[in-house]
């Protein structure tokens, strides 16, 4: 039938199994009986990219994105860019997978890391933020934010005299932390 699960189950089993060959022949076999599955390319495409075929992981992606429009998609697109170092094209990607999934928080931490690669460090917080606020617990976000922190210290410490009041018992955060309801923290969170 057009059932691609049992191609897909045969596909996770061999890369379980560290058979890659098998699994993306398992994994064409299911973009073939169903296209429409975004499930399938997104599996093929992280199997062609975990295998450093990044032109081939490119191309299933776009071919399924020609398929089915889904944020998973996009997200895989936005992750083979970056490491093909087309960054600008990974942020584009990024977005398109916010505007299709805009309450995914873990879609809001990728776009933060993808803003993170070109620089764009205020919109990288926002994103890290827009995470934090559609799930509390996800720990990511805050590495993210903590991440984005060195690269900004010349806007939270703009002058040579800034850093003096960096010291100990000044209740100024000196290193990238977290915690709740606490001075000596960079990213400081209030119980909720």
């Amino acid at each position: 039938g057009d059932d691609p699960e049992i191609p897909l189950a045969l596909g996770h089993m061999a890369r379980a199994l560290n058979m890659p060959s098998q699994a993306l022949e398992h994994y064409h076999q299911a973009t073939s009986l169903q296209p429409q599955d975004f499930r399938t390319w997104m599996f093929r495409a992280t199997m062609e990219r975990d295998l450093g075929m990044l032109k081939e992981s490119l191309a299933t992606l776009h071919a399924g994105l020609e398929e089915v429009q889904h944020s998973k998609l996009w997200y895989e697109l936005s992750i083979v860019q970056s490491q093909m170092r087309h960054f600008d094209d990974a942020v584009r990607s990024a977005d398109r997978a916010v505007a299709l999934s805009p309450s995914d928080p873990e879609i809001w931490v990728h776009s933060g890391k993808m803003r993170h690669l070109v620089r764009r460090y205020d919109a990288a917080v926002e994103a890290y933020k827009k995470a934090l606020a559609l799930h509390k617990k996800h720990g990511w976000a805050l590495a993210g934010l903590a991440a984005t922190m060195a690269d900004l210290m010349l806007v939270f410490a703009p002058h040579r005299n800034s850093y003096r009041r960096l010291a100990v018992g000044a209740h100024v955060p000196r290193s990238p932390t977290w915690g709740y309801e606490n001075r000596d923290v960079e990213i400081g969170r209030a119980h909720v």
